[in-house]
């Protein structure tokens, strides 16, 4: 399972589910099959197939996907198409960390009035020991 999805792969078969979804964000074709058990039914295939649209090829079987592989790979339209299509219903990279960004910002006004409120001495308008003190827990939660 190892690290993040590489960006230089042609095509992926994925295991675990929110992997594929990383893979279509990149653009990457995601070929697949329904299993056995009761998680990853033909069902389940169909309605990903209506979220991540053409990214996402639905083989028949574990002895279908090198076939689609190698069929798609050829065909450098298909591919522009999967990577269009994974940037619009993805977005751009980037997302997490925009979010992360945001609730650091939301956290550390909170800490400040939390701080204010509590009257700790060293947290109030204008003081120097706050702006250290700010840049010291912005450290500490900054991504």
């Amino acid at each position: 399972m190892g690290g993040p999805p590489s960006e230089g792969a042609r095509g992926w078969h994925v295991i675990i589910w929110v992997r594929g979804l990383q893979v279509v964000g990149l653009g990457k074709p995601v070929l697949t099959f329904p299993g056995e058990g009761p998680q990853f039914t033909p069902r389940f295939c169909e309605l990903q197939g209506h979220l991540l649209g053409r990214s996402l090829i639905v083989c028949e079987g574990p002895h279908r996907v090198a076939e689609a592989l190698v069929q798609v790979l050829q065909d450098g339209g298909e591919l522009a198409a999967i990577a269009q299509n994974g940037r619009r219903r993805l977005g751009s990279p980037g997302a997490a960390k925009r979010i992360a960004r945001s609730i650091n910002a939301l956290l550390l006004t909170e800490v400040r009035e939390v701080l204010w409120y509590m009257d700790v001495p060293w947290c109030k308008l204008g003081s120097t020991k706050c702006r250290g003190a700010w840049t010291c827990i912005g450290a500490i939660i900054d991504l």
